[in-house]
């Protein structure tokens, strides 16, 4: 469930970057509780937040199919309104936005079950797959992931790079089973992901909304919009920083009493 301790404090930053001191504090209080009921509203089903509620109602799915889960029927009638949501990103019968599209999902939530239940023979078979020709198709898959997201831009989608669009849900998969095959990532365990992704999945939003507008300035400052490499590198700088900063505060979270923010027992 979604900690409405995160929630809230997300809200109320948000809230006093968009409107004036004098206007939160004197203005009429409808308008002021009008928008933070918005901004509540996007950051659950639009933004920050969109995944939980994704992830909880396919789980609820799955568990009311649960009797059929390993029936093969299932994951190709789900495979095919993951498709359905990919093909519509391009004729828009349905609300294309990809934070609405919760069926869309259950697809890669019952894929990641049936390689829990098979990995005994899954992981052999991954084995056997060479790493130059798996990093090879995860490059190209990404470079048409990027190419159908511009396609999609170019013909007025309104959500051109939705996660669920064709190519971006197959580089997904093969990304997934290149970070199954690898061993090399043994070192990540230190940092206790089990205990610690859901808390920094919910800190890391407040995090970037507050890095992202002082980033934005910079950039639009010293015109480095205009450059694809600077962009790129300060991509990868801003996910660390954000990473960084959302792991820090989840391990101090975690050790203080005021752990019950991000989901831990007191």
């Amino acid at each position: 469930m979604i900690k409405l301790y995160n929630l809230t404090v997300l809200v109320f930053l948000q809230l006093f970057d968009a409107l004036p001191m004098h206007q939160i504090l004197h203005g009429p209080a409808g308008v002021t509780l009008l928008f933070a009921y918005n901004l509540s509203k996007g950051s659950v089903f639009h933004a920050a937040y969109w995944f939980i509620p994704v992830a909880l109602i396919s789980v609820l799915l799955l568990i009311a199919f649960k009797k059929h889960i390993n029936n093969l029927w299932l994951g190709m009638f789900l495979g095919v309104c993951a498709l359905f949501y990919g093909v519509n990103l391009y004729h828009g019968w349905v609300s294309a936005n990809h934070t609405q599209a919760f069926v869309g999902y259950v697809f890669f939530v019952w894929l990641g079950a049936q390689l829990k239940i098979h990995s005994e023979w899954i992981k052999p078979l991954l084995g056997n797959l060479p790493w130059p020709a798996l990093l090879a198709i995860s490059l190209i898959l990404f470079a048409i992931a990027c190419l159908e997201g511009m396609t999609l831009a170019s013909i007025g989608c309104v959500d051109p790079y939705a996660s669920l669009r064709i190519s971006n849900a197959v580089l997904s998969i093969v990304v997934f089973l290149y970070l199954l095959k690898s061993h090399r990532f043994n070192w990540i365990r230190h940092l206790r992901p089990g205990q610690n992704t859901y808390g920094i999945y919910l800190i890391h939003s407040i995090v970037i909304s507050e890095l992202t507008p002082l980033v934005g300035r910079h950039i639009y400052k010293y015109h480095l919009q205009q450059h694809l490499p600077y962009l790129f590198l300060i991509q990868l700088l801003f996910f660390a920083i954000v990473l960084a900063i959302s792991f820090i505060a989840v391990e101090c979270l975690r050790r203080s009493p005021l752990r019950f923010v991000i989901g831990v027992k007191m």
